[in-house]
């Protein structure tokens, strides 16, 4: 139990570091996103959410936060 708890540990500690990697690169995308959607409707901002989207997923920032709540799930399943 011990050492799943510990690799459980590690792998969230690594996969945090991650997300935090993801982010920092996502807010500076964001940025630039924010301000090419002032003043846009219809196709053009459909446009520019979808670039959003592909950027996130590009990131990988879902799936990250996805494996981490099942990872922070299991820790807190193995200590009671």
């Amino acid at each position: 139990m011990t050492e799943d708890l510990a690799f459980l540990t590690a792998e969230k500690k690594r996969l945090d570091q991650l997300l935090d990697n993801a982010m920092d690169q996502y807010a500076l995308v964001e940025e630039d996103l924010n301000v090419r959607m002032k003043g846009k409707s219809g196709a053009e901002l459909d446009a520019l959410m979808a670039e959003r989207a592909r950027i996130e997923d590009t990131l990988g920032i879902v799936a990250l936060v996805e494996r981490i709540d099942v990872i922070r799930e299991k820790i807190e399943a193995l200590r009671g």
